[in-house]
């Protein structure tokens, strides 16, 4: 309120003078004191110099009635202090003052209390650097990245912070952890995971983006938003502090590199001149199987410069707490013994045996006489498959066989469809090989009696009297082993195992948190059910794919993963799904089945081992051994790779690197376009990957947002069969409804997607094959930016069209 300048001051009394006050920066000040009588002309002062008013501060005065007596209230209200705004305040009315000292203290995070190596992890991040924590497994890289988060948050209050994890699992357990952490901003609604399967049905990207402080989502999500073609597009100055969980990810075109090109784009490109800072979490940045300690140090320079990195954040000078606060498990290694006689293999090794006669029948050895390179180059591959069935060479020369079997379908109607269904079946009895290495007889039987109903169908529509034989001789393998089944030596690795998990669990009983790791979803799914009642065991997979592959929902995998916690299961049989990151306080075995891995893998799943005393069973065979040797060697030479690069002063040489990076990244960005404006539409057909059966011609391909692939021709419905998917997902606008097959072939081509409105049959780049419309050549490419042809996105127009069809 304004004071009349004919008002006496020289009567004030002060009956509450300005006292001294301590303040924490960021928050609102108030300086008061209470004088009695009428109004007066009060003049604030700074340092015996006067204030002047506005957004920071302004001063403020009222009238009140204290004890029967009529004062004036005389504030001074400063808004988020900071150091600056300490020193001495003085009100002046006339020549009565009263003064006081205001101290603006520094604001430090108080939510999480670290430990002393903590606090050394954070002191290069806390001064608003980039750098990398590395450091093992259970050291709290988390809690560590909570304190830095805080701290960011404390300087900068309209800070926007985004962190980032590779898997919806991981992210959902450290969501949940900064929910408890960061219990103001939760209950104000400002921390938020995204979930991409919503899309469309909630809130978009950058508005939750913009009103919330703190956002959790996986890489691929935040590069389809920082794209400036999405149509929901955010820029990357948008956030101040990018955490990267699992940053030894930051290589060559994996989505965590990603982001840091666009990062490197705003840098370079945009007028702007802040950039986020960049915050990197790992137990182990890896060596790029490097074999020697130079190489090492070679991938962890480049690993540095893809994330504007030039400080390591390590423990030094508090090395003796960490080791106190980590476990070293005591690793155990179990030979794999093979079965004394196993009848199971020398069925198989026979039907391999008969489905490779197949290429040496008079009708495809008279195909494959053909003069042309390409069934030259078929019958060369056919005429030598490798010797020994169980290595991965062989494996190698199916993949490459069918490749060259689908660049001459068609040429024939009928042989190259013959061979590559008995490729087909050689692949079947590979991985059944593989399962009767690892688990039992019935796991075998069980994975050929799924398959038979697959290829059963697909014989209904089978073109030659040799491929019916070849499905009828897997229906008699499978006979066979049927009756074989009681008489047959059961798996003695999987008889390891159980004693080994019942070994320990007569020692700890309930206390007892066991992990096995094993390759794949389905050995995982059925070693779990094979393991002893009293462990309560489960599987842990990923969620690509079906449930009825063994793959589990991002709900399903949260779901075991606490009631392991709970101790409602004592042993989880997981893929690599669980190797990294997640939070397993108690585990205090873990068993690696016949799985190999690189160096972070290995030291990845050895840190899942919290539990002090814990150990590390390795059971494989002789050649997975010299494997695991290799990667102790390469963890060796990471471990000093980053003993070097610590002592190191590497701003010039991160500056110049990161410059050589950006300049990459343009010119690959630039060819892309060009070859991008060089592609013609629609000189191309699609057709059936297993028979070369036509399914559309390329000018009626469509795409949805430059994920989805789609045939914009309702008359390919008449030519599909459908069948019912046992659970309906959504993602983007988009449901999944029903898988597709060919009416005439019988083989799968994709998916039915819904897509508004409108049933598109959306067509699997694994199912089909692609050929020049005029040289009927295979176009080879391996991710659709790379397909030589245009192909345009779907109009609103084209949908309207399609649904009024």
């Amino acid at each position: 309120m304004g004071i009349s300048d004919q008002q006496e001051n020289e009567n004030a009394v002060f009956i509450k003078s300005l006292k001294e006050t301590t303040c924490i920066e960021g928050n609102t000040v108030t300086l008061q004191c209470i004088v009695s009588g009428s109004k007066y002309i009060a003049e604030w002062l700074k340092n015996d110099e006067e204030i002047l008013y506005g957004r920071k501060s302004r001063q403020e005065c009222f009238s009140d009635i204290i004890d029967g007596i009529h004062v004036q209230v005389y504030k001074l209200v400063i808004s988020e202090s900071t150091d600056e705004d300490s020193g001495t305040y003085t009100l002046q009315l006339g020549s009565k003052t009263s003064s006081c000292v205001l101290s603006i203290t520094e604001r430090r995070p108080s939510l999480i209390k670290l430990r002393k190596y903590q606090e050394e992890l954070a002191e290069i991040a806390v001064t608003g650097q980039n750098t990398i924590i590395c450091v093992g497994t259970n050291a709290g890289k988390t809690y560590v990245a909570y304190h830095i988060i805080e701290d960011h948050l404390i300087k900068y209050p309209e800070g926007k912070v985004v962190f980032i994890n590779k898997t919806n699992v991981l992210l959902e357990q450290q969501y949940s952890r900064a929910c408890k952490v960061f219990k103001d901003l939760n209950f104000q609604g400002k921390i938020y995971k995204w979930d991409a399967s919503l899309e469309g049905e909630c809130e978009p990207f950058p508005s939750i983006v913009r009103r919330v402080t703190l956002f959790f989502c996986t890489p691929k999500s935040l590069c389809n938003h920082l794209d400036e073609k999405s149509k929901n597009n955010i820029p990357m100055d948008l956030f101040t502090l990018v955490v990267l969980d699992e940053c030894h990810h930051v290589v060559r075109r994996n989505p965590f590199n990603e982001i840091m090109n666009y990062y490197r784009r705003h840098k370079f490109e945009s007028k702007s001149s802040i950039t986020p800072q960049v915050l990197g979490l790992t137990a182990s940045p890896g060596t790029n199987k490097a074999d020697d300690g130079f190489s090492a140090v070679q991938h962890l320079k480049c690993l540095m410069a893809n994330m504007d990195v030039s400080k390591l954040s390590v423990v030094r000078k508090h090395e003796q707490e960490l080791l106190h606060y980590s476990s070293t498990p005591t690793k155990v290694k179990i030979r794999s013994t093979e079965r004394l006689h196993d009848p199971v293999e020398g069925i198989l090794f026979k039907a391999i045996k008969n489905v490779e006669s197949v290429f040496t029948n008079r009708k495809v050895t008279s195909f494959l006489m053909q003069d042309s390179f390409e069934t030259n180059t078929l019958l060369s591959a056919l005429e030598s498959p490798p010797l020994v069935k169980t290595e991965k060479r062989y494996v190698q020369w199916i993949c490459e066989t069918k490749r060259k079997t689908e660049s001459v379908m068609l040429k024939d109607a009928d042989v190259p469809r013959l061979i590559h269904i008995c490729l087909r079946h050689l692949e079947l009895y590979v991985e059944c090989l593989e399962m009767n290495s690892l688990l039992e007889i019935e796991n075998v039987t069980e994975l050929l009696t799924d398959a038979y109903g697959l290829f059963s169908y697909e014989s209904q529509q089978a073109s030659t009297i040799q491929e019916r034989e070849i499905i009828e001789a897997l229906k008699d393998v499978t006979t066979r082993l049927r009756e074989i089944r009681h008489g047959v030596e059961g798996n003695p690795d999987v008889n390891e195992i159980i004693n080994t998990l019942l070994q320990e669990y007569e020692l700890l009983k309930e206390d007892s948190r066991f992990l096995v790791f094993v390759k794949t979803r389905a050995c995982a799914k059925a070693l779990a059910k094979r393991l002893p009642a009293c462990l309560k065991a489960t599987h842990l997979t990923g969620g690509t794919k079906s449930k009825d592959k063994a793959g589990l929902h991002i709900d399903e995998q949260l779901e075991v993963m606490g009631r392991f916690r709970e101790g409602e299961h004592l042993c989880i049989v997981a893929t690599s799904v669980a190797c990294e990151g997640l939070d397993i306080p108690q585990c205090n075995l873990m068993i690696r089945y016949k799985f190999r891995v690189d160096e972070i893998s290995s030291y990845q799943m050895r840190g899942r081992i919290r539990d002090k005393g814990g150990r590390e069973v390795i059971l494989a065979s002789s050649e997975d051994f010299e494997r695991e040797t290799k990667n102790i060697l390469r963890q060796y030479y990471m471990k000093n790779a980053i003993e070097q690069v610590i002592d190191l002063d590497l701003t010039a040489h991160i500056a110049i690197a990161e410059r050589g990076i950006y300049a990459s990244e343009v010119q690959g960005r630039l060819l892309q376009q060009r070859q991008a404006d060089s592609k013609t539409i629609g000189a191309f057909t699609v057709n059936c990957k297993f028979c070369g059966k036509p399914i559309t011609d390329g000018q009626f391909i469509r795409h949805i947002k430059r994920k989805i692939f789609i045939v914009y021709d309702k008359t390919i419905l008449t030519r599909i069969r459908r069948e019912p998917l046992k659970k309906i997902t959504k993602f983007d606008t988009i449901k999944k409804t029903e898988r597709v097959f060919g009416n005439i072939c019988g083989h799968s081509w994709g998916v039915i997607l819904v897509y508004q409105q409108c049933d598109f049959l959306a067509i699997s780049k694994d199912k089909v094959n692609f050929f020049d419309k005029y040289s009927k050549d295979l176009v080879k490419f391996k991710k659709w930016p790379e397909f030589p042809y245009r192909i345009d996105e779907v109009s609103d127009e084209e949908v309207q069209r399609y649904l009024s069809q």
